[in-house]
């Protein structure tokens, strides 16, 4: 090798040596690039949990101020009362107080400042207590019944409503008029049904045939529990009675109506016109029925029926109507504009029904839960947290009761808080329910955070950012929250794990809540993802064989039977597979509801029910027991269940019957059984399967081998019957089952034919189900633009078939503007303003031009061109939508202020401030006008200055002047200047002495009027003698049953106890008792009151021995009528202890 090549080598080794450091440094670089990476990485992190430690720091700060702002004030008035304590002298009664504040007005006639809070209803109720105000209150009519609506009309408001998603009516009739039965049944309830159809609501009629038990093989007895319990299910009651009845249709009615004349509405239909052929025993009884209904016909409508019935069932027909409208709230149909709200309303009504049920469910399964106290000791520890905190996660398995214990917790807190805590709960009901659907439980939560913070309307809510709209409304709440309201919020939602995609939801659970605003979720043990298992999650302790044992013991005692004794119990309790309670809960269930049976037979069925380890298995062994116990039950059990199992949400019991055409006894009596045993459950009149594991087990047993056909079959039968238009169309049940069934089925070219049906989509949308929406679309078309699209073309090829049609097209026009406020509230603004404008052209091409329904139809363009970003073109369809409705409906319209305050809002969001500060004004004042005409206070205002009005111009002395003076002196008395109040009840009652004589009754009502106004501040000396006369008088004319006397009376009774009159109290107090009792019956709450009011005038007067008893009636009268939780019962009860103490003292 000579030189050169020695070099090359040498220069190849170096190279090598330098591309080896070259590819190390670059190793090294790229290392350190990646560290620097990650550092900045985490330097961000920091800054971003420094930023929220910041902010976490600030809301605690300013929290703590406030609590020491309060503190400040609660010490300022310890310090008064402490002053007032060392200084009797200077104090001032509560009554004086009372008067100050009703004398603190700025004008002669000026109202107190606390009055415009009152509603009508308790505006009415403080008035009617007066005499002559007839004039008064009708003036509240109109408000009255806003009023009574009013709760239903707030969206998100804790309401309890009467409305009821399925009623159900219970109809009893005897053998001889059973073919009457069956004629109403056949050609007038049809009425009821639709009536409840156009309210969005069903009726169920409840008319199971006698002889259901000898076809079906049970026991008269256990015939009769299942009546009984049909009963207690229904909402109504009715009877037709003959002129002889069966043993059976006593008992029914007794449990029915006579037991509890007030827990329910009963209507009564006598025949009379079959007397003469009935057998005399049998005859003698239904006679002794009939009067004893009679007797107690409380809140029932006796019909007489003595010839042609027809006429009777037109009667009782026209009686159902009116009940479903007053004591149900089954509304009318509204115009094609007003539906998407009522719809709306409808789906919130429904949806809190539905809470409230699933809760009450949660709450009737076991009395004590296993581990409460441990549990709630964890749960009161994180409410009670005074710093920010992130939710606590609530776990256990399946089947241990995580239900049961929040259902429970509710109840307690609900009870021990009361107004100091707001909480709001939602249940997931089941997988796939629309209940477990993540947009409509954010919608829900937001609507009732609206509620609280007093703002109205719908909640507007972007569904690419739900997370960040409810944390928006955490922290708006927070800050409406503290003394003297709600003091802290908790959020609970159940069933976190059930809810569609949660995985990918709950983005806000990892930022610290308002330090207010506590959050308790609950998930199957490891079941939830990884990026939750920061949380807290404390597990429901284990149940050990004890804890199962008393579990069982509670069952039995809940359900007042004994029918499994100490080791037998013990041998179930020990057999529990992973010491599940739901396993425990089933089995006791089932073996309570089966047929009597032998020691030997019961031993042998625990050892059978023992070797059933896993739930489903054990579900379908009691399944093959029904149909050995009840052969007749196999078909129904069969049908039944795998319907139900295949449907989303469940079935009403009137949609299997149109699936199944079985017998509506049959059915029934399946139900009945399978709800005994926990397997099904009933939530707003629909049936579903109780448990996850439920549903397991039909697939088990119905579904050896669960293929693609066998889904097929049932799917497409329960498709068939929500696409089957010769069916009434039920709108909510049509949208929430049909697409999600044809979405499983994959049957897309169906799915996208039922989802392009405008009336389908404004179902989906306005109740809340606006999820399932863009998810049908998604599955569609995975950019949703152009299934969104087809609506456009689907609406003009609507258009091109009117023919020209005028009618036809304004329906078609009315499609395009609600398909266009849908697609503009969901954020698809450029397809929603070609349905917008065309309905514009349309409104403009075949309606009045200067007409509302065409400003309505700019107003909504205006609207989207607001959302759009553009400005200019939004206010020129305001002003003119503005011009249009001035002319229409006055200047101070609402619908004028509606477009005014959207005008306000572009104009600010421009920074346009000139503009806007030149409309505030105008806005502010047509808000107050509104206010003064709709509210109560307003009503009554306007009234007081007619009053006072009239009575200063009209100087001649007429009964109309002495009328109005008498009722603006009421008025003033209870709202306004009491001093005035009283000068204008003197010179009315110096009126009427002077113009129909000091002995006449309408002398003695304003008489009782000024008497009243003396009780009401104290002056009982000038009362007294008052009331004396009055009631004088009122002897001329009226019998001392007279319910006017009787009031009298009752004003006298108050008046004697005031003065210490005890034994004068005590005389007047015992013939209220007796009217009460003639005038309402035995066992009315009325009674009960005046047997409370002698027996705390018999403790007054130390007679503690005679009161004791009278607490007792009035005790068990509460508890039958009202229930032994209510409010009133407890306190009662309290002071009956309180007398028997004083009397041991």
């Amino acid at each position: 090798m000579d030189g050169s090549e020695k070099g090359v080598v040498e220069l190849r080794g170096q190279l090598k040596a330098q591309q080896a450091v070259c590819a190390k440094l670059k190793l090294e670089k790229n290392k350190a690039l990646q560290t620097l990476q990650e550092a900045t990485e985490n330097i961000a992190k920091l800054k971003q949990e420094l930023e929220l430690r910041d902010k976490m720091f600030q809301d605690f700060w300013e929290m703590k101020e406030k609590e020491l702002s309060e503190l400040r004030k609660i010490n300022q008035d310890l310090e008064k009362r402490l002053h007032s304590l060392v200084h009797p002298n200077e104090t001032v009664s509560l009554l004086d107080q009372q008067r100050d504040n009703i004398s603190a007005t700025t004008g002669k006639f000026a109202f107190a400042s606390g009055m415009p809070q009152l509603p009508a209803g308790q505006v009415v109720e403080a008035l009617s207590k007066w005499e002559g105000m007839e004039d008064t209150l009708a003036l509240f009519d109109e408000r009255l019944a806003a009023e009574k609506n009013a709760p239903l009309w707030k969206s998100g408001s804790p309401w309890c409503s009467p409305w009821k998603f399925c009623l159900r009516v219970f109809i009893s009739t005897t053998a001889d008029v059973k073919y009457i039965a069956d004629t109403y049944i056949k050609d007038y309830f049809p009425t009821l049904v639709q009536q409840c159809l156009d309210g969005g609501c069903t009726i169920l009629p409840v008319y199971c045939e006698q002889d259901s038990a000898d076809r079906l093989s049970l026991s008269e007895s256990d015939y009769m529990k299942f009546r009984c319990s049909e009963v207690d299910k229904s909402d109504i009651f009715v009877s037709f009675l003959g002129s002889y009845s069966s043993d059976s249709i006593k008992p029914e009615i007794e449990h029915g109506y006579l037991n509890n004349p007030n827990l329910r509405p009963a209507v009564f239909v006598f025949f009379d016109f079959e007397r003469d052929s009935a057998p005399e025993p049998l005859a003698a009884a239904t006679l002794r029925l009939k009067q004893r209904v009679k007797k107690t016909a409380v809140n029932a409508k006796v019909i007489s029926c003595l010839n042609e019935y027809n006429t009777s069932l037109k009667e009782l027909n026209d009686e159902l109507q009116r009940l479903l409208k007053d004591n149900f709230v089954v509304m009318e149909p509204v115009e094609a504009e007003d539906k998407m709200e009522r719809i709306g309303l409808l789906g919130d009504m429904r949806v809190e029904q539905e809470q409230v049920e699933l809760l009450n469910s949660a709450l009737q399964g076991v009395s004590s839960p296993i581990g409460k106290d441990q549990v709630f000791e964890l749960l009161e520890e994180h409410l009670a947290g005074s710093g920010p905190a992130t939710p606590l996660l609530l776990t256990g398995s399946s089947g241990h009761g995580k239900t049961t214990m929040v259902a429970k917790w509710i109840e307690y807190l609900q009870s021990s808080e009361g107004d100091r805590l707001l909480i709001m709960y939602h249940f997931a009901k089941c997988l796939g329910a629309p209940s477990a659907e993540y947009a409509s439980i954010v919608r829900r939560f937001i609507q009732k955070m609206m509620f609280h913070c007093k703002e109205s309307g719908q909640p507007q809510i972007d569904l690419s950012q739900l997370n960040e709209c409810l944390f928006k409304w955490f922290q708006k709440l927070s800050t409406k929250l503290g003394a003297p309201n709600k003091e802290k919020a908790l959020i609970i939602i159940d069933g976190a794990d059930l809810i569609a995609g949660y995985e990918n939801h709950f983005s806000w659970i990892r930022k610290p809540l308002p330090a207010n605003i506590h959050v308790v979720l609950t998930a199957t043990e490891d079941n939830y993802p990884d990026t939750w298992r920061f949380l807290s999650s404390p597990s429901l302790p284990i149940p050990t064989a004890s804890d199962l044992v008393q579990l069982i013991e509670n069952i039995q005692a809940k359900l007042d039977v004994q029918v499994l004794t100490g080791n037998e119990v013990t041998t179930l309790a020990c057999s529990a597979p992973m010491s599940s309670p739901l396993w425990c809960l089933v089995v006791t269930r089932h073996i309570i509801s089966c047929p009597s049976m032998s020691s030997d037979e019961l031993n042998q069925t625990i050892d059978i029910i023992c070797e059933r380890q896993e739930l489903s298995d054990l579900v379908v062994h009691i399944l093959d027991e029904l149909e050995s116990h009840y052969p007749e039950l196999k078909s129904a059990l069969f049908y039944l269940l795998q319907f139900v199992h295949w449907s989303r949400n469940g079935l009403l019991v009137t949609e299997l019957e149109e699936l199944t055409s079985i017998p509506l006894s049959t059915l029934l009596i399946a139900i009945h059984e399978l709800e005994r045993r926990q397997i099904l459950k009933d939530v707003c009149g629909l049936l579903y399967l109780s448990h996850e594991q439920m549903q397991d087990a039909v697939e088990m047993k119905y579904c050896v081998q669960p293929d693609v056909n066998h889904v097929l079959e049932w799917s497409k039968s329960l498709v068939g019957l929500f696409v089957d238009t010769s069916r009434p169309y039920f709108g909510c049940r049509c949208a929430e089952e049909l697409p999600w069934l044809l979405k499983r089925l994959e049957l897309r070219n169906e799915l996208t034919e039922v989802i392009l049906d405008i009336t389908l989509v404004v179902q989906l949308y306005a109740s809340g189900n606006s999820g399932d929406l863009v998810s049908y679309w998604q599955f569609l078309d995975p950019s949703k633009r152009n299934i969104v699209r087809q609506y456009a073309i689907t609406l003009r090829k609507m258009e091109d078939e009117c023919n020209d049609d005028q009618l036809t097209l304004l329906q078609v026009a009315s499609h395009y503007n609600i398909a266009g406020q849908i697609l503009r509230e969901l954020g698809f603004w450029e397809e929603a303003l070609p349905l917008l404008q065309r309905n514009l052209e349309l409104g403009e091409a075949y309606l009045d031009p200067d007409g509302p329904e065409v400003a309505t139809a700019m107003y909504e363009l205006a609207v989207l061109y607001s959302l759009s970003d553009r400005g200019s073109m939004a206010i020129e369809f305001y002003r003119q939508a503005l011009e249009i409705l001035e002319s229409t409906y006055g200047d101070d319209s609402l619908q004028v202020l509606k477009v005014l305050e959207r005008l306000c809002q572009v104009y600010i969001e421009q920074n346009n401030t000139e503009l806007a500060n030149a409309l505030m004004p105008r806005v502010f004042a047509i808000q107050q006008l509104q206010n003064e005409r709709t509210t109560a206070s307003g009503i009554l205002k306007s009234y007081v200055t007619k009053l006072e009005q009239f009575c200063a111009t009209q100087t001649t002395e007429t009964l109309e002047r002495a009328m109005k003076m008498n009722q603006l002196g009421v008025i003033l008395s209870i709202y306004g200047d009491p001093e005035t109040g009283e000068d204008f009840l003197l010179r009315s009652l110096k009126s009427f002495e002077t113009l129909l004589g000091e002995d006449h009754i309408k002398t003695a009502e304003v008489m009782k009027n000024l008497a009243t106004f003396y009780m009401q501040y104290q002056k009982l000396d000038l009362a007294a003698p008052l009331y004396s006369k009055a009631y004088a008088i009122q002897l001329q004319h009226f019998k001392e049953t007279d319910p006017k006397v009787i009031d009298t009376i009752s004003k006298l009774v108050e008046l004697n106890r005031e003065q210490g009159m005890l034994d004068a109290a005590e005389q007047l107090q015992k013939k209220i008792i007796e009217f009460n009792r003639t005038h309402f019956g035995e066992h009315h709450v009325e009674v009960a009151k005046s047997l409370n009011n002698l027996a705390v005038i018999r403790c007054l007067q130390q007679s503690y021995t005679e009161a004791i008893p009278l607490y007792d009636e009035a005790i068990l009268i509460y508890k039958n009528e009202l229930g032994a939780d209510h409010s009133v019962v407890i306190t009662t009860i309290n002071n009956r202890q309180l007398a028997k103490n004083l009397l041991q003292s």
